[in-house]
């Protein structure tokens, strides 16, 4: 796939995966700013979400997850995310419908997240599983097990890779599923 721009180098790409609803959610990422400046120069920008890329039940194999998760890496930077840089209302607009949820505060309370990038020089995939708000009172990857994986890891493994992170992610202790969990 080309990416948007010629003049960034990438050096890494990333796809964030959320369980929410009794279903995962893929969501395609890209960097941030929907017209990329070479003023700004070639260092790759931090990420932002594009575009769903797929959903899939709780219950699916770790092939159809791989896949699911492939695709989604291999879309990094085809496409600006729809919404303005800091138009944090049309963003929770998109996620919010990209999720199905009513509210943001409610999705970020219920729901779990792993995000997967390869480094693109060694090929090497690292999937992180998040805790949301039961170690710092932020939901990130900050003092969680990263799992790594080589360049030459198929797309199964990639998605076992996943789905035995979620087996590690937090729910936040406000959510109506950290009870079930514990």
């Amino acid at each position: 796939m080309k990416r948007r721009s010629s003049f960034t180098n990438y050096t890494w790409v990333k796809a964030s995966i959320f369980e929410y609803k009794e279903r995962f959610i893929v969501l395609e990422e890209c960097q941030q700013g929907q017209v990329l400046i070479p003023a700004h120069g070639s260092e790759q920008r931090v990420s932002d979400f594009a575009d769903l890329s797929g959903t899939l039940r709780l219950d699916c194999t770790a092939k159809e997850m791989g896949q699911v998760v492939f695709k989604a890496l291999e879309n990094f930077d085809t496409k600006p995310h729809p919404y303005g840089q800091f138009d944090f209302s049309s963003r929770n607009r998109y996620i919010k419908k990209w999720m199905g949820a009513r509210g943001i505060d409610e999705w970020e309370t219920n729901q779990r997240v792993v995000d997967i990038e390869q480094e693109l020089d060694s090929g090497k995939y690292i999937v992180r599983p998040f805790d949301n708000c039961n170690i710092h009172p932020w939901n990130g990857p900050e003092g969680m097990p990263e799992i790594e994986l080589s360049a030459s890891a198929t797309i199964e493994e990639i998605g076992q890779a996943v789905l035995d992170a979620f087996k590690l992610a937090t729910y936040n202790p406000s959510s109506k599923r950290s009870a079930d969990i514990l």
